[in-house]
């Protein structure tokens, strides 16, 4: 399309990444939580889980973006 990416196209690719920040720390706690019973750690497993979900969230946000402005 002549002047740029069509701005729907843009709405498709950016619309899911909220929902891809949720369940990336959603997954990452849950592991912590599954962690902190296996090997009875407290808070340690929990707070990793959260920090890695929440890493692994951003950094799949970012790269959606990228790819929703470079196209």
């Amino acid at each position: 399309m002549p002047g740029g990416p069509s701005p729907w196209r843009q709405v498709g690719m950016l619309a899911p990444l909220g929902l891809t920040l949720g369940v990336a720390t959603a997954i990452g706690v849950g592991l912590g939580v599954l962690v902190d019973r296996w090997l009875g750690s407290g808070p340690w497993g929990l707070s990793v889980g959260l920090l890695l979900g929440v890493t692994a969230g951003f950094t799949q946000v970012l790269r959606g973006i990228r790819r929703a402005t470079r196209d």
